[in-house]
């Protein structure tokens, strides 16, 4: 697995703002053991595009097509950071009067080259954002958690048909939230029809 190119941003609905971290050195680990968490895990669910007009997925093609340019490569992450902090300010707005209220955390982004099957793939993962005092210098320091159980949501998108009219994505998400899958991602589920022919092409390949 290559890592083409990677993201990590702070989404804080709060504060109404995002903000660009850089990735620590133990992030390709971290991203391996998220995609393989994706892949096993039972709660994960098969979605599809309905357009490749929508921002998401017109983004991450914009990216894909733009490998070698970081500058810009950085700047549609930016964007697409950008709308999931628009979302979660929107489903917020919408359950500010429960018990409940939306996970905050930060949104990791990468765009991967799987070398055994010759595919590309895009990963959207927002997880726990945590805070530390290291006990080297004594200095209050944030981010993400290497336990697995504090990926809240994530989306993995095969983009090995780069030229397609639709693109599928497995998704997970730990709450039955809409926001993140047909808000954010404007992905709908694919019909149990649709499963099984993507099952056959899997067991295929």
């Amino acid at each position: 697995m290559v890592i083409i190119h990677r993201s990590i941003h702070i989404v804080n609905y709060e504060t109404q703002q995002t903000t660009s971290r850089e990735t620590p050195e133990t992030f390709d680990a971290y991203v391996s053991e998220l995609i393989h968490h994706i892949s096993s895990n039972r709660h994960v669910r098969d979605y599809k595009t309905v357009s490749i007009q929508t921002e998401v997925i017109s983004c991450i093609l914009s990216l894909y097509a733009h490998q070698g340019d970081d500058e810009i490569m950085s700047e549609i992450a930016d964007t697409i950071a950008n709308r999931l902090l628009r979302k979660e300010i929107e489903a917020q707005a919408q359950i500010i009067h429960t018990d409940t209220e939306v996970q905050k955390g930060s949104l990791i982004q990468a765009l991967i080259y799987d070398e055994d099957s010759e595919c590309y793939q895009y990963l959207l993962a927002k997880v726990e954002h945590t805070g530390w005092v290291d006990d080297a210098d004594f200095t209050f320091k944030t981010g993400f958690s290497k336990d697995e159980k504090s990926m809240w949501k994530s989306c993995l998108f095969d983009l090995s048909d780069i030229d397609g009219v639709e693109f599928h994505a497995r998704v997970y998400s730990n709450t039955k939230a809409q926001y993140w899958s047909s808000g954010f991602l404007e992905l709908q589920e694919v019909t149990n029809d649709e499963i099984n022919t993507i099952k056959a092409f899997r067991a295929i390949e």
